[in-house]
């Protein structure tokens, strides 16, 4: 009978964390990114915005679009976008950069003129961004469909539903519409957002980000969008929905 030497704890531990790094090591940035700028000084006015590849790979280059909610009404009051990709003419990196340095720069006086000063209120939630969990492009959102928070000696629940009709079976073609409703002490639902259509063309949805106004009267909600692009790439999108509390 060959003689069998045991293995030593510190190398079994060792290779429990080679394994542990390769998995963590899978996980890679889809790419697109979130930017919260928070609350007007008078409320009226939430900021957000997003940036990245929306082409799924097709071409180089990054896209950036900026939005300002009135934060009442939950309609855009402004939005501003810059294609800085292949298709629009950029090809020098040096170049993609400094245009959006420019962009963020203008974008960043125009709240500035409606009086946001990094206002970001009562963070209740937030998610990290979706990541690639593997080299087919495979995604992972950390965000969730109903979250609950406290704030002050109030209970508040917000819930996402979501609707979806494939078309001849092909996911790209995928109509679907969500709804964001939210609730006060176990109390009636509130509806922030809801589609009357299937007019939307993601497969998945879930809530990243919430904050409370620093009065305390209103919210504001980012869900993550996930679309199916080019050669069945994933594409990430962020929706900005407001509001008042119930």
């Amino acid at each position: 009978m060959p003689n069998m030497q045991k293995t030593p704890g510190s190398a079994i531990v060792l290779c429990l964390l080679c394994i542990a790094a390769v998995a963590l090591a899978a996980e890679m940035p889809t790419g697109n990114e979130l930017k919260v700028y928070g609350w007007s000084a008078d409320e009226k006015y939430w900021a957000f915005g997003e940036s990245g590849d929306y082409s799924g790979g097709a071409i180089g280059g990054i896209e950036i679009r900026r939005f300002i909610i009135d934060s009442v009404k939950n309609e855009f009051y402004k939005k501003k976008e810059q294609n800085l990709t292949e298709a629009a003419g950029y090809m020098d990196e040096d170049i993609i950069r400094a245009k959006a340095r420019e962009f963020e720069n203008g974008f960043q006086a125009g709240l500035d003129a409606l009086g946001f000063n990094n206002l970001m209120g009562c963070e209740v939630y937030k998610k990290p961004p979706a990541v690639f969990v593997d080299h087919d492009m495979n995604i992972r959102q950390f965000g969730e469909k109903t979250i609950t928070f406290k704030l002050d000696a109030d209970s508040y629940e917000i819930k996402l539903e979501d609707r979806f009709s494939e078309k001849d079976g092909e996911p790209w073609w995928t109509q679907s519409g969500f709804s964001v409703s939210i609730r006060k002490n176990n109390g009636p639902w509130k509806v922030l957002q809801a589609d009357k259509t299937l007019w939307r063309h993601f497969f998945q949805y879930r809530i990243v980000y919430v904050s409370v106004s620093p009065s305390k009267t209103k919210i504001a909600i980012v869900v993550e969008a996930v679309q199916t692009g080019f050669e069945a790439s994933k594409v990430v999108y962020y929706k900005g929905i407001t509001g008042t509390m119930p």
